[in-house]
C-alpha cells in the first residue's frame, strides 16, 4: 500500500476568520436558531407538537454534531501531540446525539439539552485554549437559547 503524503501547503497561522466571515458565521449561529424556537414553540400547538418536538430533537441532535465537527477542525489545526484527543472528543456529540434522537421527545428533549450543556462545559474547562475566544464568547448565547429551547419543548411533550 502506498503511504499517504500529507498535503504541501503552508498550515493556517490563524484561524480567526476576517472581520466579514466572523459576521457571516454570527449571523449563521444567530440564524441556525430558528429551528430551535420555532419548533420549541410549535410544540405547544396540539395539532402539530408531536411533530413539532420530533424536529425540535432531531434539529438538535444535527447541531450537537456539528459543534462536535468543529473540534474535529481544531483538531486538524492543533498540531502534533494534542490532535488525537481532539479527534476522540469531536465524534462525542455525535455519538451522543443519535441514541437520543431515537428516544421519544419526552426524554430525548431533556437528555439532548443536558448533552448541549456538558458539551459547552467541555468547550471552556477542556479545549478552549483550541477555540478562537470569538467562537467561544458566541457559543454563550446560542446554546443558552438551545437549551432554552429544548426544555420548553420538553415542558410541551410531557403529559
Amino acid at each position: 500500500m502506498a503511504e499517504a503524503r500529507e498535503p504541501r501547503s503552508a498550515p493556517v497561522s490563524d484561524p480567526a476568520p476576517d472581520a466579514a466571515g466572523r459576521r457571516t458565521a454570527v449571523t449563521l449561529g444567530y440564524a441556525g436558531l430558528i429551528p430551535f424556537v420555532a419548533a420549541a414553540g410549535l410544540s405547544w400547538y396540539p395539532p402539530l407538537s408531536a411533530v413539532a418536538s420530533a424536529s425540535l430533537l432531531a434539529y438538535a441532535a444535527v447541531i450537537l454534531a456539528f459543534l462536535g465537527a468543529v473540534h474535529w477542525g481544531a483538531a486538524m489545526h492543533a498540531g502534533r501531540g494534542r490532535s488525537s484527543a481532539c479527534y476522540v472528543w469531536s465524534v462525542l456529540p455525535a455519538l451522543t446525539a443519535w441514541p437520543l434522537l431515537l428516544a421519544p421527545p419526552r426524554y430525548g428533549l431533556p437528555l439532548m439539552a443536558l448533552a448541549v450543556f456538558a458539551w459547552w462545559l467541555v468547550e471552556r474547562r477542556l479545549i478552549a485554549r483550541l477555540l478562537p475566544a470569538w467562537y467561544l464568547h458566541l457559543r454563550d448565547p446560542l446554546s443558552l437559547v438551545v437549551i432554552l429551547s429544548l426544555i420548553a419543548g420538553w415542558l410541551a411533550a410531557s403529559p
